[in-house]
């Protein structure tokens, strides 16, 4: 949060500039140590290519490469495959279902939003994060992401290059971002003001909702009143409400799951799925200023699933999405 204490009283022209200057030492920071890499999810394009099929005996997998964690700035060129489709004889694509990042003026819509606001806390900040999104993004949906991304088909499957590219702009006030969507701009931000976080592409299962495929954030940071770093889960996809004493809801926090060790080999293990996160789910309740957690009896399991789990079986053809 330091970058933001020191802009935060700049007037526009100046902040822009430094924020610009931000991003693109954050960006070649990201290129340098990620290697030149631009896939995010599965390495495949929108029309099917054959993939090698390993038998393992009980089961036959495909040799897919992915990327599932992403540390630092997610920068512009990368690109986002939320989708994937496959069958039996082993060719694999995603059919459309990508995005690129293509634009950051999200970071600087940010920084006007929260023009001359006073962060008590890296709680509030993160609030304040969640509440720009929800506004960002919209909250009607008009349509879905893979209607915005469809793409013209030759024949059964194989598609014609998009005419216009996929583009991150297009969840803006369309009330159709999901979950990567929510976790890459939550990202991005929270880099620019100085937090060491990273993304995860893996599953939450809750009890009413079943196992899904999802994205979310890791975070580390020391809270000013505090010499102990914190580690976190965060979550601004599936959120939780905020009720006043009379339980009339007045808002939306990202949910926080607080992590005992986020060592290395506890990060490695997580991201092989040998290791998961169990935090029990919660709402706050404000009384007289005051918030508190109010915990409930079921829980929420975040893992990395190292399978491919379809979603359908249409005919020899299956569909791996990852979804809110």
């Amino acid at each position: 949060m330091n970058f933001y204490e020191k802009v935060k009283d700049l007037d526009e022209k100046t902040r822009r500039k430094k924020i610009q200057k931000r991003i693109s030492s954050l960006e070649k920071r990201s290129r340098k140590e990620n290697g030149g890499n631009k896939q995010i999810g599965y390495h495949v394009g929108y029309n099917p290519e054959r993939k090698e099929l390993i038998d393992r005996g009980d089961k036959v997998e495909f040799n897919l490469e992915a990327t599932i964690f992403c540390n630092g700035y997610i920068p512009r060129g990368s690109e986002i495959v939320y989708g994937l489709h496959y069958n039996n004889f082993g060719e694999a694509g995603n059919h459309g279902k990508y995005y690129t990042i293509d634009d950051d003026s999200y970071i600087y819509d940010f920084f006007d939003y929260m023009d001359g606001v006073e962060v008590v806390s890296d709680f509030e900040m993160f609030n304040y994060i969640e509440e720009f999104l929800r506004s960002y993004f919209g909250f009607f949906p008009d349509g879905t992401r893979d209607e915005r991304f469809r793409l013209i088909a030759k024949n059964d499957d194989r598609y014609y290059a998009p005419t216009i590219e996929h583009s991150i702009k297009s969840f803006k006030k369309t009330g159709r971002a999901l979950c990567s969507e929510y976790a890459i701009h939550a990202q991005n931000i929270l880099q620019v003001l100085g937090y060491d976080c990273c993304m995860i592409i893996g599953n939450v299962e809750q009890e009413y909702a079943g196992n899904i495929s999802h994205a979310f954030n890791l975070i580390s940071y020391k809270p000013k009143a505090s010499k102990e770093i914190n580690d976190f889960l965060i979550d601004f996809a599936s959120m939780v409400s905020i009720y006043d004493e009379n339980y009339e809801r007045l808002g939306l926090a990202p949910f926080m799951g607080k992590i005992e060790d986020l060592s290395d080999d506890f990060l490695n293990d997580f991201v092989e799925g040998k290791e998961k996160l169990v935090f029990e789910d919660y709402e706050y309740v404000l009384i007289g200023g005051t918030l508190f957690k109010i915990g409930y009896s079921q829980m929420r399991e975040y893992r990395v699933d190292t399978d491919l789990i379809p979603d359908q079986d249409i005919e020899k053809t299956r569909t791996y999405q990852y979804k809110k």
